[in-house]
């Protein structure tokens, strides 16, 4: 009993010793926009973009994080867009790993969004801290989980990164920061294939070559996490993003340390070069993760079970202590055990301390400080404490005591079976919660569980804090059923959640809201029958001086209808006037018409008689293609322009062409084959129709 005190008083020194020194509070800001509804407290935050203030939503008096667009960055009209888009894509994914939007709004020149705010920093600081193989697994699932749900939506939010990780106080991993996520599909040019847009170092190949992107793209930057979370480094690095971008195109997938290798299936599915040989969905992720969890119980089983065997044999018929396997031996393989590993299995320890080593076998028991054993003989409570509870020192000096003192005495942990069961009932309720099965099913619900903790350890605090999660979540869940009018489910998850603790914060505000809002639709369901009633009698109203004008309006087009019958009588005897005034005046220009194209035709007879007369009179005198103007071949041309079907014409072309073609012989025998040439290409243009000039020229390869 003593022993246990001492304990107790030491497990609380040992937890003030692991401290996190990095907890600070924000700044604090006095230059913030007014945002008409928040009281604004400080900054958060800034980037490219818009700026983070923690702010109180007066309405709820709650804490939120208040993202403004600042009036600089809407220089740039692609900011207002994306700002937007990030506000419009969140608020269409619902999801407990997925951060929500409580408000959208502009106020003059200041955008913002509201939303839930977390203080439980991101995954950047956990990383540098190193991380435990069951909060790696439990962080990669709620993301991947994140993931799944909103490309199934339809959009891929191409920034996945662990500054983009947030945690609220149960430990769920909350994706944040939508600022350039876009929709698979794209139905926009806010991004353009070529472009490049992320963080280089968890860029997926094709993203580092401008592609088109998939959700798969996501995926990779996952995988990327995956193996920061394990190594803690990223697989590919470089001295500038070019460099960055080259070894994720060329560069094979690094090995992860022996100890990680279960985990290696998984990180080359998720950082496969090719997308299309790449895992394809958040929920195949979870699938290999509920494996990977499986058969690493599965291991710590089978090592714990070897322990025990090994234990019951370490003394020797002989009488010798044969050596026990040293603490890196027992953590070479991850045993996580459950979703809530113990600090044996972080997956990337902290430095070790400079504390020197022990060698041989039992020699390094004989060099024990003395300092050591005067210690461990005054202060035994201590280290029973330190025996017994070795997690609550983890990352602390007194780690390496707890070691010194096991090797000394050559003993193993006592193994309490009620805090193993513990332990896995508060395993598979973290799981239950992340699977979001808080009351369902009946058996296996995370309230189910957390209440078989409190039945073994009525104290326990994370149970407690675990009931008081899943009231919580009951109630937004209440809050979303109310938005949506689901009135009887609202009540039964408010009872539900009431149950469970009934000083759950914003219960009372949701049945107040609750109440509200079937008030609400009480008393308009009331105001709709007022109106309607009132409808009713205007309708009735409005349908006697409906009938009124009615018939007054009949009235009025009876008379109309006898004016328009006598109107319609007049204008059709003066159509039929006009009509025959029409007719007469066509008849007259078609004599005029016949007159003219008569004179015309006797005018054009006449001309052509005279023209042929005058071509045979050329022809005769032997002028048949001299003086210009005055020839047979221009007046034979002539005919035909005015009657080109006129056969005398053509004849009379024909044979003057045979009295010219003579001539161009004589010419080419007299060597002027040029002149020649000359003649026949300017007969050809008067006479195109010849034949008999075309055949000469065929012939004279003209």
């Amino acid at each position: 009993m003593c022993f246990v005190g001492r304990a107790g008083v030491w497990r609380l020194v040992l937890r003030w010793l692991a401290l996190d020194s990095e907890e600070k509070d924000p700044s604090i800001i006095t230059d913030a926009p007014a945002i008409p509804g928040y009281t604004i407290l400080s900054q958060l935050g800034e980037g490219g973009m818009a700026t983070v203030f923690l702010a109180i939503q007066e309405s709820f008096g709650r804490k939120v994080a208040l993202k403004v667009l600042m009036p600089k960055g809407q220089q740039d009209s692609s900011f207002n867009e994306r700002f937007a888009r990030e506000a419009r894509i969140v608020a269409r994914l619902s999801h407990p790993n997925i951060i929500p939007v409580y408000d959208v709004g502009q106020i003059g020149d200041y955008h913002y969004i509201s939303m839930e705010y977390l203080n439980g920093k991101d995954l950047s600081g956990r990383i540098r801290r190193g991380m435990k193989v069951g909060e790696i697994i439990r962080v990669t699932r709620d993301i991947a989980l994140a993931l799944d749900f909103a490309h199934r939506k339809g959009y891929v939010h191409r920034d996945v990164k662990p500054d983009n990780i947030l945690f609220r106080e149960d430990g769920a991993a909350v994706l944040t920061d939508f600022g350039i996520a876009r929709p698979a599909a794209p139905d926009s040019n806010m991004t353009q294939v070529g472009k490049v847009i992320g963080t280089p170092k968890y860029m997926s190949p094709e993203q580092t070559k401008g592609e088109e992107v998939n959700s798969t793209c996501d995926l990779y930057a996952l995988g990327v996490m995956l193996y920061e979370m394990l190594t803690g480094k990223v697989p590919f690095d470089g001295r500038d993003p070019f460099d960055i971008g080259i070894k994720h195109l060329k560069e094979p997938v690094p090995r992860l340390p022996a100890n990680m290798a279960v985990f290696q299936p998984l990180v080359d599915g998720l950082l496969a070069k090719n997308r299309s040989k790449r895992i394809q969905s958040g929920r195949e992720v979870v699938e290999m993760l509920d494996h990977i969890h499986q058969t690493l119980v599965k291991r710590a089983q089978a090592r714990k079970k070897g322990q025990s065997v090994q234990n019951a044999h370490t003394t020797g018929g002989d009488g010798k202590s044969r050596s026990r396997p040293s603490a890196q031996q027992a953590s070479e393989s991850p045993s996580p055990g459950s979703l809530r590993a113990d600090a044996s299995d972080r997956a990337v320890p902290p430095p070790p301390s400079d504390t020197g080593t022990q060698g041989g076998n039992g020699g390094g028991r004989s060099r024990v400080p003395l300092v050591l054993l005067v210690l461990l003989l005054v202060l035994g409570g201590a280290g029973a404490a330190i025996w017994y509870a070795p997690q609550y020192a983890e990352d602390t000096p007194l780690v390496t005591a707890h070691d010194m003192l096991r090797d000394l005495l050559n003993m193993e942990p006592r193994v309490d079976p009620v805090q193993q069961a513990i332990d896995k009932h508060l395993a598979d309720a973290e799981v239950a919660m992340a699977m979001g099965q808080y009351i369902e099913p009946f058996d296996g619900s995370a309230l189910d569980l957390y209440r078989q903790v409190l039945e073994l350890d009525p104290g326990s605090k994370q149970a407690r804090l675990g009931l008081a999660a899943i009231a919580k979540k009951l109630v937004e869940q209440a809050e979303e059923a109310t938005g949506a009018g689901e009135f009887d489910k609202a009540h039964a998850l408010l009872d539900e959640a009431e149950a469970i603790s009934a000083n759950i914060p914003g219960l009372m505000a949701a049945r107040t809201a609750l109440e509200r809002e079937e008030q609400a639709v009480i008393d308009a369901r009331k105001q709709a029958e007022l109106d309607a009633k009132r409808q009713a009698e205007e309708a009735a109203r409005r349908k006697a001086e409906a009938e009124r004008l009615a018939a007054e309006r009949a009235r009025q087009r009876e008379l109309e209808a006898r004016r328009a019958a006598e109107e319609k009588a007049r204008q059709a005897e003066l159509e039929k006037q006009r009509e025959a005034e029409r007719l007469r005046q066509e008849e007259l220009a078609r004599q005029k018409a016949e007159e003219e194209a008569a004179a015309a035709a006797m005018f054009k007879n006449v001309r052509i008689r005279g023209l042929l007369a005058k071509a045979d009179t050329h022809f005769t005198r032997g002028e048949y293609y001299q003086p210009a103007d005055e020839n047979a071949l221009d007046a034979y041309v002539e005919v035909l322009s005015l009657n080109p079907e006129s056969l005398a014409a053509k004849a009379g072309i024909e044979k003057t062409i045979d009295r010219i073609i003579p001539e161009l012989e004589s010419m080419l025998q007299a060597q002027q084959a040029n002149e020649a040439r000359q003649l026949y290409e300017k007969l050809l243009q008067k006479a195109p129709g010849s034949d008999r000039l075309r055949d000469y020229g065929l012939s004279k390869g003209w």
